[in-house]
């Protein structure tokens, strides 16, 4: 079994599996991007056979299984880098403001990094939020549970409506 970044939320996996019954690849959730192309040499190897210029010829896969939710051509999603710009003019023509994003326990933790360095200050989340983004080492610094070192604040979606203790 290997496991691939399936460029999703934090820890999110794509699995492929070889053996005796065959090869098979799961995508779950995933964010496809070009870059896969290019990383995941085991799965995209350097053959000469090419099916388009620059894209190599995938290895063979018995059996894929594909998270098909947003399939259909009516979700056209954009690349992150340009939610990431949308969100940062957002706010900047809102300046000064307070900012409020929620999520679910996990995910967008990328996007947060981004406005906090971008922006620098840190995000405020909740003590449950904090001890995973250091369990997960994903940049604890750019976080705070302290509401006077921060200015954008993460709520979970399910609390969204519960107000921010100051």
């Amino acid at each position: 079994m290997v496991l691939y970044d399936a460029n999703h939320i934090a820890g999110s996996a794509m699995f492929y599996f070889h053996g005796d019954m065959g090869s098979f690849f799961h995508t779950g959730d995933f964010r496809f991007d070009e870059y896969m192309f290019h990383e995941y040499k085991t799965l995209y190897p350097d053959i000469k056979d090419q099916i388009l210029p620059g894209i190599p010829k995938s290895i063979h896969i018995d059996e894929l299984i594909v998270d098909n939710t947003y399939c259909d051509p009516i979700f056209q999603f954009p690349k992150r880098s340009k939610c990431v710009k949308s969100i940062i003019n957002i706010i900047e023509d809102n300046l000064p403001c307070d900012v409020y994003i929620s999520t679910y326990n996990l995910g967008k933790e990328e996007i947060l990094v981004e406005l906090s360095e971008h922006f620098k200050t840190k995000v405020v989340v909740e003590p449950e939020r904090y001890r995973d983004i250091v369990c997960m080492d994903f940049k604890p610094e750019n976080f705070t549970i302290n509401v006077e070192e921060g200015w954008i604040f993460c709520k979970k979606w399910k609390d969204k409506t519960v107000p921010i203790e100051m």
